[in-house]
């Protein structure tokens, strides 16, 4: 798996940024370099304008810009950057939605775990 893994999360759930920084950080802090945690997906493109992130985790519902719209300028913008949706709807036109607009993979809240992740960061940042 690769190091110094640049993250940024978006999400509009305080609660769950701080819950979802543990478990990365928990189960993978000596491969982490940065978490950079939003709330908005105005602030989430703020900080990929001053920093190469290698992974975007974002919330399908979030305020100003929502999921869907902001994977379309991520994909667009910042080729680069691996985006990954995050909702607890498991809807398939919700996952149909983040999946055409660029995301490559759909992480359920309720279904974060370590071998998730794990699988995530191999398949994606090797």
């Amino acid at each position: 798996m690769k190091n110094n893994i640049k993250i940024l999360v978006a999400d509009d759930n305080k609660h769950f940024l701080n819950a979802f920084q543990y478990v990365l950080m928990d189960s993978f802090k000596n491969n982490i370099e940065t978490i950079h945690l939003t709330k908005s997906g105005d602030e989430c493109l703020s900080v990929l304008s001053k920093d190469n992130v290698d992974v975007c985790f974002l919330g399908v519902e979030m305020p100003e810009v929502n999921g869907v719209e902001l994977t379309k300028k991520i994909v667009e913008s910042y080729r680069g950057v691996v985006v990954i949706a995050l909702s607890f709807h498991k809807e398939i036109m919700i996952v149909k939605k983040m999946i055409d607009a660029g995301a490559r993979f759909f992480l359920s809240k309720e279904d974060i775990n370590h071998d998730e992740l794990e699988l995530i960061f191999e398949r994606y940042l090797n």
